[in-house]
């Protein structure tokens, strides 16, 4: 194992690959303001637990309303189900899949690790 201190080089530093890692799912739903009145009431919230997801965060701007699901037992491929459960107009909703998920560690440790992302693709943890 390398020991490199906080100023080494990033090529000095240990490099580990996680494979097996169970990764949470996270799926970004993307829709108009106009067309989508947005709330989540405890039937919803029963719906959603139910699907997996256990955190549900919105995000908005003066056009677009973003809605982001997540759950280490949600399965993207039941986005469809939120959507309903969500009563969010599934035809004006556009659903953004993760291409990369990085978590940043405090500056000067000396282990970055990359793994792979729910999709398939390359994961960095430093």
């Amino acid at each position: 194992m390398n020991r490199a201190g906080p100023t080494a080089s990033l090529a000095e530093r240990v490099i580990r690959t996680r494979d097996s890692e169970a990764e949470m799912s996270i799926v970004l739903l993307v829709l108009d303001v106009a067309d989508a009145p947005f709330a989540v009431g405890a039937q919803a919230g029963r719906k959603l637990a139910r699907l997996g997801v256990t955190r549900v965060a919105v995000m908005q701007d003066d056009t677009t309303l973003g809605v982001l699901l997540e759950g280490w037992a949600f399965d993207a491929t039941s986005t469809s189900r939120a959507i309903d459960a969500l009563d969010v107009p599934g035809m004006n909703a556009r659903v953004l899949l993760p291409v990369l998920d990085v978590s940043v560690s405090r500056p000067g440790a000396d282990t970055i690790e990359f793994g792979r992302s729910p999709n398939g693709g390359s994961r960095c943890t430093t």
